[in-house]
Parts: structure tokens; sequence; C-alpha cells
């Protein structure tokens, strides 16, 4: 069956355009309250989606996991930690931020669309390759997450694209499912654990012209 025309490509951040991981968080969380992940694991989980959804702040996050796990905590151990954690670990991937350059400057419309928290948000705009893309959505900043439509809808606003025209590229099979429920043409790629030329070839079938 003939592909239709694609005029956007939508991309996650973390382990697809840049190396993330939580290991330094979670670290953090365990010193801050004197404590192990698999007590704190699903309280701070609880709060980070409301976090990542920007309806909490910075101090108000580790006031909510303190209040859960009804530990205190010195406010001085984790002031700025989010903004200075982004900045030491989040490393692009050279190759996929050239991938974006090429789809950009054929035409096609390149969207990041990210769950992320406030201090992250700040942090990304300080580097280069935040600004290869055309548009940004950022769940702390359009009050949604994925796997919820409006953030999908929020980000075809920004591509200025159809669903159909648009492809969509995560790590986790979850959030591309939803954008394949919505008609958005999903691919799951994890850029910690392939080569950039499967994303490619998978683009390549989508009729993507590189």
């Amino acid at each position: 069956m003939e592909k239709p025309d694609t005029k956007a490509v939508m991309f996650d951040a973390g382990n697809v355009v840049v190396y993330w991981s939580n290991k330094g968080f979670q670290k953090k969380v365990c010193e801050v309250f004197d404590t192990d992940w698999d007590r704190a694991g699903l309280e701070v989980d609880y709060v980070s989606n409301i976090f990542v959804r920007g309806q909490i702040s910075e101090s108000g996050f580790w006031d909510s996991v303190s209040t859960r796990l009804n530990k205190p905590y010195d406010r001085k151990k984790v002031d700025g930690f989010f903004y200075n954690y982004f900045l030491e670990t989040a490393r692009p991937f050279g190759d996929v931020v050239d991938l974006v350059r090429k789809l950009r400057n054929s035409q096609y419309s390149t969207v990041l669309v990210s769950n992320t928290i406030p201090p992250h948000a700040e942090a990304m705009r300080k580097f280069d390759w935040f600004n290869e893309f055309d548009g940004h959505v950022l769940s702390c900043e359009v009050g949604s997450a994925k796997p919820e439509k409006r953030i999908y809808d929020e980000a075809l606003k920004v591509a200025g694209a159809y669903p159909r025209q648009t492809i969509f590229i995560d790590d986790h099979e979850e959030f591309v499912r939803a954008a394949r429920s919505l008609y958005i043409r999903g691919i799951t790629f994890n850029r910690s654990l392939q080569a950039v030329s499967i994303l490619e070839s998978k683009l390549r079938k989508e009729g993507v012209v590189i």
C-alpha cells in the first residue's frame, strides 16, 4: 500500500535525541530522604506525574515527596538539583541531531515532544540541539503528558500537519501505541540501544526521503 505523504516528524527527547538515565535522580532521592528506592519509588512516581505536567513547582515536588514518605529533608541538598543534573548528564546523540537537521533542510516539519519537568525544560534550552527543531511541545508547558491525547494534538498543531502526514518517534512503546491510536504513524526507537541507521531505515520505509 502506498504510504501517505509525510509533512512532519516528531521526536521524543530522552534516549532518542539525548542520552538520559534516571539512576542519578533515584540515588539523590534515596540520599536526601535516607531511604531506598523500593520504599520511595511509587511515591516519587506519583508526584512526578504531577510535576511533569507543570502542576507543581520544584520545591512542591520535594515537599510532596517528603509528605508522602513522612520524612523530612534538607532543602539545601536539593537546591538546583534537577537543572544541574540535566546539564551534567544529558548528552545529545550527534547522529540523531544530524538526522533532524537533514529532515528540516528537506522541508519536513520537525517537532520535539517530551514528557519533562520545568527545570529540565529550562536546561534543554541551553543546548544547541534544542534549536535544531522547528517546534517544541513540552509536557510541563502544555499541562499534558504522553500518552494523553492532548499532547499529541498540541504537537500536531505545532507541526502544522494532519495525523496521517506525521511520524512520531519514541523509545516507549506505550507512547507509540497512543500515537498510532490517533492515526499518527509511530516508530519505536531507542538510540541508547540501536544505531541511527535503524531509524533511518524505518523512516525510509515510511516514504521519508533522507
